[in-house]
């Protein structure tokens, strides 16, 4: 539950920050139609943050799905034979 909330603000803040560099001029933000330095950061920053954000989802994801089989438990040697 943690992880999917995470994961949504941490996307969410980077969609907002790519949005905020590609529309700065109809926010109000830069008042020159020209990309400069600072829009491309911002840009890059953005995306850097959302990838981030589909990194926790897709990194921390797999770990619940691997478990050890109840039969293993039973008997520690018969890791050897699956």
């Amino acid at each position: 539950m943690i992880r999917k909330l995470l994961t949504l603000l941490v996307s969410s803040a980077g969609l907002i920050l790519v949005g905020a560099a590609i529309f700065a001029r109809e926010i109000g933000i830069d008042h020159n139609v020209e990309w400069g330095a600072k829009r491309i950061v911002l840009l890059i920053v953005g995306l850097g943050v959302f990838l981030v954000g589909v990194f926790i989802e897709t990194s921390l994801s797999w770990v619940g799905r691997y478990q050890i089989p109840k039969k293993v438990h039973a008997n520690p040697l018969s890791i050897i034979f699956i």
